[in-house]
């Protein structure tokens, strides 16, 4: 089952974080879609991601005065207070937890203005962060695949300056174009589909099987479809 999330901007100054319970949750309202807020500070906290077993997340924050990664624990009981990741000047966004939940990609504008990936270690006590990516290109919306070989990412090619999506080997650090014209990748948690959103003049969601190459057209028409995201099964 694909389920498609739609990120809009609010008219409001400072931006908590809300969940939308979909069944009983355990760290949630027992009531269907019913919002919780799980973050409380006045400044703007956005663009959460969470582990598998929703008791780690990983958001942005201005509560220090600059765009910065913040870990959230979440469970029942008293819980430790947020705890800052990131200490540089430069912005940092988009985070993207792996699904062991060990490690984080996220677009940091540290080196360079367009935007790189990084790589955080969070088994470490005091984990630093490390440049995956290193093209003098805009790179944005790291996605793990499951088995945590790969990163894919939404970059710009160099000959054509259109973009696409790319994905990583950690190991080698062997870059690759997959799909062209195409952005917001999300794989299927068994890892054999990449869903995204086209960005040839139109704004549509497509899904691509990643073995054989067959892409299904999901939407269509004048809405503007970003950031796709699968359910668990």
């Amino acid at each position: 089952m694909l389920l498609l999330r739609l990120t809009f901007l609010l008219p409001t100054i400072a931006f908590p974080i809300f969940f939308f319970a979909t069944t009983a949750p355990v760290f949630g309202a027992s009531q269907f879609n019913i919002p919780v807020q799980v973050t409380t500070h006045p400044g703007e906290d956005f663009a959460p991601t969470l582990s598998a077993d929703g008791r780690r997340m990983i958001f942005v924050s201005n509560r220090s005065g600059n765009l910065d990664l913040w870990l959230k624990h979440r469970g029942p009981g008293v819980q430790p207070l947020d705890e800052q990741l990131t200490y540089h000047n430069a912005e940092d966004n988009s985070p993207k937890l792996s699904l062991s939940g060990k490690r984080l990609a996220f677009v940091s504008h540290r080196s360079d203005p367009k935007g790189d990936i990084y790589l955080l270690d969070l088994e470490k006590g005091k984990p630093e962060a490390t440049r995956l990516t290193l093209a003098d290109l805009p790179e944005e919306d790291p996605e793990w695949s499951p088995d945590e070989k790969f990163l894919y990412f939404t970059s710009t090619q160099p000959e054509s300056r259109e973009r696409g999506i790319f994905k990583i080997e950690l190991k080698t650090k062997s870059k690759s174009l997959v799909i062209e014209n195409a952005v917001n990748p999300a794989i299927s948690p068994d890892g054999s589909y990449l869903a995204f959103v086209s960005s040839d003049g139109t704004s549509d969601l497509w899904v691509q099987d990643l073995k054989t190459g067959a892409r299904v057209q999901m939407t269509s028409g004048s809405a503007i479809e970003v950031t796709p995201s699968w359910s668990k099964n």
